[in-house]
């Protein structure tokens, strides 16, 4: 118990990330949580994140042409009207008959140009699975908390013996004194 109290601040700090991946890893596989956002009025750039079947998707439209246009709109080049709009979140649950996804997608990005009645769009997708992120994260982390604690023995141990005992005397047994 003494060790544990003994870690340093950063591996404490850093282990709720983990928890909290881990449980929208698990999460994510019974249930989708997909967050909406559009900038303007007009609706030509959307914003959304999906967490769903162990990955994270970030999806981009922008509106690339006006109908009839062939090249970006001018309107684009400007600064765009921002509603503050700070965007909605959905949680849903999938019919029991989709396919529940598995633990360890692959990571994928990929473009796409549509036509909708009102311009030409292009959706900009990035997948990136839970366990990917996971695997990323954990080694910076713990490496930092190693870090860390390497630090503070060394400090310790130059500070001197009474500063290593954190304040705990150890008194040798005596022989023959009761």
């Amino acid at each position: 118990m003494n060790r544990i109290r003994r870690l340093p601040p950063l591996f404490w700090i850093g282990l709720l990330p983990v928890v909290i991946l881990l449980w929208a890893w698990a999460d994510s596989l019974t249930t989708m949580t997909l967050w909406n956002r559009s900038r303007s009025r007009s609706l030509d750039l959307e914003y959304q994140l999906i967490l769903h079947r162990s990955e994270i998707v970030f999806n981009h439209t922008a509106e690339t042409a006006k109908q009839g246009e062939e090249e970006p709109s001018d309107e684009l080049a400007g600064p765009q009207e921002d509603t503050g709009v700070a965007g909605h979140i959905e949680r849903l649950k999938p019919r029991a008959s989709a396919n529940q996804g598995t633990w360890f997608p692959a990571a994928e990005f990929s473009t796409n140009a549509f036509l909708r009645r009102d311009g030409v769009f292009t959706l900009h997708r990035l997948k990136l699975p839970l366990w990917l992120i996971l695997l990323a994260y954990l080694p910076l982390w713990l490496g930092i908390s190693w870090w860390q604690a390497r630090r503070r023995r060394k400090r310790t141990e130059a500070m001197g013996p009474q500063a290593g005992d954190l304040g705990e005397r150890h008194e040798e047994p005596r022989m023959g004194t009761d």
